[in-house]
């Protein structure tokens, strides 16, 4: 039954070549999610977790169709295998996935600091000074200028990919 499903969604995904119109969908689809986040929001907000997780699929998109491969639902194995068959520069890569172990780690920490899942930094001084002990950092605004450069990058380079795909 699973081999079936998986048939299915491939066709439904990769049955066709990918063009300009499925870039700027993502792109559209990926800045949406964005609308409904706040400044702080690992996840979703600018340079988040998810332009990560976008990227990679508008990369298995792009050239899954031809490379079965590279059809791996885990974000960090499908990061090194866009990278081992050329689709990212091992600059893209290294920055790509270790600022998905960074960001992740980060949204862990918050889940055990407090008793609801959140995604979001914490605006209050003191949690995020022990979030920041928590990850190495000195204090807060160390964490803070951490996460702003690496989600950045990561928009740089999400905007840079969708470009590249259209």
């Amino acid at each position: 039954m699973r081999a079936r499903a998986e048939t299915i969604i491939d066709a439904a995904a990769l049955d066709h070549p990918f063009g300009r119109d499925e870039a700027q969908a993502i792109r559209q689809m990926r800045l949406k999610l964005q609308e409904t986040a706040a400044p702080g929001d690992l996840k979703r907000g600018e340079g988040g977790i998810v332009d990560i997780e976008f990227l990679v699929q508008l990369l298995q998109l792009r050239h899954g169709r031809k490379q079965p491969q590279l059809r791996i639902p885990n974000t960090g194995r499908a990061l090194a295998a866009l990278h081992d068959s050329g689709h990212l520069t091992m600059e893209r890569y290294e920055h790509l996935a270790a600022s998905y172990r960074f960001l992740r780690k980060i949204e862990s920490r918050l889940r055990l600091m407090f008793p609801t899942a959140r995604d979001e930094l914490p605006g209050d001084p003191g949690d995020l000074a022990k979030l920041a002990r928590n990850l190495g950092y000195s204090g807060g605004e160390k964490l803070l200028e951490a996460c702003q450069s690496h989600r950045a990058e990561n928009r740089r380079l999400f905007e840079s990919i969708v470009r590249e795909s259209e």
